[in-house]
């Protein structure tokens, strides 16, 4: 999550830049933006490894409104993302630039919010929920085999 934050802020430096560039210095910017959108695109196994391992493992214990959420919530954030790369990539990116701007901000906001219920509701309500030490073992192998985010610090 520290990873997907800090690039979230990125970005909205980069939106912010943006919305004040040139049409000269805006292929820099739309670069950069693109390269932002695909990083937060490689988080995608971050979400696949919580729908296919964690959601599943709470729901078994009774747990289903916060999964049902957090479901709903990724469905959003990869069709925003995949919007905001695309966007940023068009030749005429420069004059979407208030559209760019404002998918970026969705996003930020959107995700920093759905990062925030993730570590103060989901998270926590997992470590009380199962409490099976055997049961947490097996979730780490299927979460491996799901496999990780090339940023993510040891699974380069």
């Amino acid at each position: 999550h520290e990873v997907i934050l800090a690039t979230l802020t990125d970005l909205e430096s980069a939106s912010r830049e943006l919305g004040s560039s040139t049409r000269e210095s805006s292929g820099t910017i739309c670069s950069r933006l693109c390269a932002l959108a695909r990083k937060l695109m490689d988080a995608e196994n971050h979400h696949q490894r919580e729908e296919q391992v964690l959601f599943p493992a709470l729901e078994d214990v009774g747990i289903d409104g916060p999964t049902a959420v957090m479901r709903e919530e990724h469905v959003e954030l990869r069709t925003a993302k995949h919007n905001l790369l695309e966007h940023s990539r068009l030749p005429d990116a420069w004059e979407r630039r208030e559209e760019i701007g404002r998918r970026c901000s969705w996003i930020v906001h959107f995700l920093r919010d759905h990062i925030a219920k993730e570590n103060m509701i989901l998270y926590p309500e997992a470590l009380e929920s199962i409490s099976d030490a055997s049961q947490w073992d097996e979730m780490k192998k299927r979460a491996d085999a799901v496999g990780y985010c090339p940023f993510t610090p040891g699974w380069l």
